[in-house]
């Protein structure tokens, strides 16, 4: 095939869009965030120190000091130019090199604002924000990952001192996975066990110092290292620590809401939860990393397959007898494009979820901690599910590329490797869903013990389950199309999560039931109203849309409403539709194959409007010319095993074999 015919197919599979590319990036990031990421990209693909070209074959050790280089460059423009905190987190998710930065402002810096006091802020923050200090949060424990209660690390308070005294008396409390820890940290946000006159008050946040501000060398008492290399992020060094004796003054507590006086006495939060807050910040964020890193690799994989030509069906009308385009298979379709949906209900997703955090936060400082449990509990099922879905979405989409896929000039692996571990930190994917749950389940219980509209917007649906009549409801359509109304997709969505709560309340009030019985159970309510949160984001911007944008926006984002109920509908929960009475079957997998089939006219314009520079997807088979294959030779080029006309240990290793010095074989008989 004559190369020109990919970018040839790429400007084709352009001309059948039937919208405004720019008027849909609008819409998916807003103007303003859509020209601060331009902005950020073309400031980091013209600057040579972030560049990304010769990262993968670089070794575990050159590509941890090429990324001392790169968060020096960065802290070098954010003092510059004064980006905040969330140009800071997109300039990070642009150049892409995971290191000591990433934590220090996902959580060390969001953990002093939050729950340092006044006096404590005034005399920490300006080492901080302008990384005199290095700063790490040391929470996970060697055997105790997302279970935070139980964490053994103890700070034990010397009333004679004044001070703190910080042991992990056991292997288990070894402080592990700890981002930043392992070479770089100077300080650390601890979490250990609070004790007073042998009286544990529970996990409390404290400001260890690490490493010595003179020399980098580990302070006394400290032991640690960098656990070594992962699956990804091997830029990062995530660190091991244990403590022996470690003495740090009373006022390093962080006392913005608890606090232990010089007496010795402890004076509680005004609300637990108040501790959550970074946690529910960085959930929060999740959000829009899984929309960032899952609409990246689908851009790749929707750009490939319409250039990508692969056998030969006369069927298909526009091939000029040539092979067919991947794009126009049905499998490809129903694989790619509901990726291309879900990226855009997790942009949607994330504009809802951080207008509620930010309305929390202001009712906080207003004394205010009404939204404190509703938020936590969001949060915590859609980091669950958004980054379980785009993990899977991402793997997806590199498979949708065949064999180019697995090579790293596809640009995928390299960060699904390093996305992987969002389903683990900030809490264990399966194990974050019984936060959700619980909340759901004190909802229910509330409003059927006072008969009141105690219910949040976003779970009123619960009082449904409360109803007589709850359990003869059917789904509210009698033909193919009643599946595209968005009252019907609304009632079969809402009825699914009501009934497995309802169920798992149910289950929960059975005498001698165990709670880690229920772990399944909950795990797919917190699913399923999950998949509600995410699907109202996708409809109300759908209503939004309606009352200012173009029509044709209208009917694109509508269509994508549908898909997602069509694809939940149909897909991996289907039983519970089932379950239900609600289960559509053969009408639901005809409307999603037409609804699919539609879609690609516009796939590729879709995928554009997320505008992602050639730099930012750093991928052969996702350039915007669609010159793929010019770019695989290219990438080739540039293996360092290809720089020598003979290949290194020939002398010593292929000559003798060639020479026959290695013997003869003579397999042994098996008779």
């Amino acid at each position: 095939m004559p190369m020109k015919h990919t970018t040839e197919d790429l400007a084709a599979a352009r001309a059948t869009s039937t919208f405004d590319v720019s008027k849909m990036t609008d819409i998916v990031h807003g103007p303003r965030r859509a020209k601060t990421l331009r902005f950020l990209t073309d400031l980091a693909k013209n600057d040579h120190i972030l560049r990304k070209d010769d990262r993968p074959y670089l070794g575990r050790t050159e590509r941890f000091y090429r990324s001392m280089q790169i968060q020096k460059r960065y802290i070098e423009l954010r003092n510059q130019y004064g980006f905040d905190v969330e140009e800071l987190m997109y300039f990070r998710w642009i150049y892409d090199e995971y290191a000591f930065t990433d934590l220090h402002e996902l959580m060390f810096l969001p953990t002093l604002r939050a729950q340092a006091s006044a006096e404590q802020l005034a005399k920490w923050m300006p080492e901080a924000e302008n990384f005199k200090w290095i700063g790490c949060y040391a929470q996970t424990e060697l055997g105790h990952g997302s279970n935070v209660k139980e964490l053994e690390t103890r700070a034990v308070l010397d009333l004679q001192t004044d001070e703190w005294v910080l042991d992990t008396p056991t292997i288990t409390s070894s402080k592990f996975w700890i981002g930043a820890l392992g070479r770089m940290a100077t300080h650390a946000i601890l979490m250990a066990q609070l004790v007073i006159k042998g009286q544990s008050f529970g996990i409390h946040p404290f400001l260890l110092p690490l490493r010595s501000l003179k020399d980098h060398t580990v302070l006394p008492g400290i032991t640690i290292m960098d656990i070594g290399p992962k699956i990804g992020a091997n830029s990062q060094d995530n660190g091991f620590m244990q403590l022996k004796g470690v003495r740090i003054p009373r006022e390093n507590m962080l006392m913005r809401y608890s606090r232990v006086t010089r007496e010795g006495a402890y004076i509680k939060p005004p609300h637990d939860r108040l501790s959550y807050g970074t946690m529910t910040y960085v959930r929060v964020t999740l959000v829009d990393q899984s929309f960032f890193y899952l609409s990246r690799a689908v851009t790749i994989a929707t750009r490939y397959t319409a250039v990508r030509r692969q056998n030969r069906d006369q069927s298909i009308s526009g091939m000029d007898g040539g092979e067919v385009t991947v794009m126009d298979y049905g499998m490809v379709q129903h694989r790619l494009f509901p990726l291309i949906v879900l990226s855009y209900a997790f942009a949607f997703t994330r504009d809802r979820m951080t207008a509620m955090y930010h309305q929390m936060i202001k009712q906080i400082n207003d004394g205010d901690m009404s939204m404190l449990a509703q938020v936590h509990a969001e949060s915590s099922g859609l980091k669950s599910y958004c980054t379980l879905v785009a993990a899977e979405g991402i793997e997806e989409a590199r498979r949708v590329c065949g064999g180019h896929g697995y090579s790293q000039a596809s640009g995928i692996p390299g960060f699904y490797g390093t996305f992987l571990a969002s389903n683990t930190y900030e809490g264990e994917n399966y194990l974050l869903t019984q936060q959700t749950t619980k909340y759901l389940i004190r909802q229910l219980r509330s409003f059927q013990s006072k008969k009141t509209g105690d219910l949040s917007p976003d779970t009123a649906y619960l009082q449904r389950a409360t109803s007589a009549d709850f359990g003869s409801e059917k789904i509210q359509s009698t033909k193919k199309a009643d599946l595209a109304s968005r009252s019907v997709q609304a009632h079969a969505l809402e009825h699914r999560a009501a009934r497995l709560v309802l169920e798992v309340a149910d289950m929960d009030a059975v005498s001698g039931r165990r709670w880690t019985d229920l772990n399944v159970a909950m795990a797919r309510a917190a699913r399923a109203h999950s998949q509600l949160f995410v699907w109202r984001a996708l409809a109300e911007k759908v209503d939004s849309v309606k009352r200012s944008g173009p029509e044709e926006l209208v009917s694109i984002l509508s269509e994508m409403r549908d898909i997602y109920f069509l694809w939940i509908l149909t897909g991996a929960d289907a039983g519970d539709f089932l379950e239900d009475g609600y289960a559509q079957g053969a009408q639901a997998r005809d409307l999603l194959a037409e609804k699919l089939k539609n879609m690609r006219k516009n796939a590729v314009a879709l995928v554009d409007a997320f505008d992602w520079d050639d730099y930012v997807l750093d991928s052969a088979l996702g350039r915007y010319d669609g010159k793929v294959y010019e770019a695989l030779i290219e990438f080739a080029k540039k293996e360092p095993l290809n720089k020598q006309p003979v290949v290194f240990g020939y002398q010593e290793i292929v000559r003798p074999l060639l020479d026959g010095q290695c013997g003869t074989y003579k397999p042994k008989s098996r008779l």
